[in-house]
């Protein structure tokens, strides 16, 4: 699903990196940092493609108390 098409929740920003600023406590470094939750790719790598979607998710998850 392309970035563009993401239904967003009503509290949520369209630039994913927002998010990610708004609960990530060090977001550059986090946004490099591969991730388990996204198989091992950075989250920054995710950005822009079609797999957008699996991070705004996690960043979800975060938002509602599973950790980073």
């Amino acid at each position: 699903m392309p970035a563009s098409h993401v239904e967003l929740f009503e509290d949520e920003l369209r630039d994913v990196r927002e998010e990610v600023k708004r609960v990530v406590a060090d977001p550059e470094r986090w946004s490099d940092m591969p991730n388990d939750q996204l198989g091992g790719r950075k989250p920054r790598d995710l950005i822009g493609t079609e797999d957008e979607y699996q991070l705004r998710d996690l960043i979800r998850a975060i938002k509602h108390g599973m950790p980073t």
